[in-house]
């Protein structure tokens, strides 16, 4: 999918939570695919599974799990957004999870607006991977 790249001074004026509602629709159409592709199978049970990918608290282990691996201008801009107040977030959710979620979420459309889909492909990848091996040691 061809899309808008941008200099880094135009992602710098981008706020946090405009690139989160971005990186928001890219992730979930990260692992969407990841689960067509696997399973080819009906849309219910896919949609099931989707939910054990970008819930807040499993894209709040997932952030947490790649940090070691980012950049210091990815770091910076993660812990630019999961410190950003939010107007508004879901009620009866840990805030904490819901900041890094959010810095997720972000990180996704940085990477996106700044040409880096390789990159963006290779921490969703360990992500994904991360998020299925804890899953086996439940």
């Amino acid at each position: 999918m061809k899309h808008a790249v941008l200099e880094r001074e135009e992602l710098l004026q981008i706020p946090t939570s405009s690139l989160a509602y971005l990186g928001d629709a890219i992730y979930e159409l990260y692992v969407r695919e990841r689960l067509v592709l696997r399973h080819k199978g009906q849309s219910g049970p896919l949609f099931k599974e989707s939910l054990c990918y970008v819930e807040q608290g499993r894209q709040a282990a997932g952030i947490e799990h790649i940090v070691p691996q980012l950049t210091e201008e990815e770091l910076a801009l993660v812990k630019r957004s999961r410190n950003h107040v939010p107007a508004s977030r879901p009620r009866k959710k840990d805030p904490a999870e819901y900041r890094k979620a959010t810095a997720l979420e972000a990180l996704c459309a940085w990477l996106w607006f700044s040409g880096q889909d390789e990159r963006l492909e290779m921490l969703l990848l360990e992500i994904f991977e991360f998020l299925e091996s804890e899953d086996n040691h439940e």
